[in-house]
This record gives structure tokens, C-alpha cells and sequence, in this order.
């Protein structure tokens, strides 16, 4: 604060309030990153296993539930999450017959 209170008198002020919102924001827009990221992770491997969706599931799961304040949500379970991301892998990325499924 003193780097900023020499620069600018009073421009420190009202950080105690601010910071919560700012932090509330950061989780809940890291929830949109991790979540593209992670499926782009899914599309880039040559083969998927269950053991990959379970482990795509849970890194979502923990990050939804450090939003659940700030984006008002209810988090989904971990299995309900992986069914998503296997329902939404298996649609789009390996039809049946396709030898991306396992």
C-alpha cells in the first residue's frame, strides 16, 4: 500500500472492500478458462479413457466450487460433471464407430 500511497495519495482507499469482490470475480471467471481449457485437453489427447474424464471431472468440480458464491450456482457432483464431459465428448468429438472411443 505504501508504493501506491506515494504515487497516489489516497488511492489505496476502500482496498479492504474491494478485495473480496475482486477475488469473487477472478474465481468465477477462472471458471470459464479451466472449463475450455480442460475439454480442449480431452479433444488434443489421441485416446480417452474413463480415467480421464474422472480426472477432467474433478479438476471442474473444485473449480465450481470455489465459485459457488460468486456465480450463485449449486456444484454439480464430480460423476455428474465427468457424465457431462464424457456425454459432451462422445457427441461431438467420437460418434459411435469412431476410434477416438474407447
Amino acid at each position: 500500500m505504501a508504493a501506491v500511497e506515494s504515487v497516489v495519495p489516497g488511492g489505496s482507499a476502500g482496498w479492504e472492500e474491494d478485495l473480496p469482490k475482486l477475488l469473487a470475480f477472478k474465481r468465477a471467471q477462472s471458471v470459464f478458462t479451466d472449463v475450455i481449457r480442460t475439454a480442449l485437453l480431452l479433444v488434443e489427447e489421441p485416446t480417452v479413457d474413463g480415467g480421464l474424464f474422472v480426472h477432467a471431472g474433478g479438476k471442474i468440480q473444485k473449480v465450481l466450487s470455489a465459485a459457488t458464491e460468486p456465480l450463485e450456482i449449486e456444484v454439480p457432483t464430480v460423476e455428474d460433471v465427468t457424465a457431462s464431459l464424457e456425454k459432451w465428448y462422445y457427441m461431438r468429438y467420437a460418434p459411435i464407430g469412431s476410434k477416438r472411443r474407447p
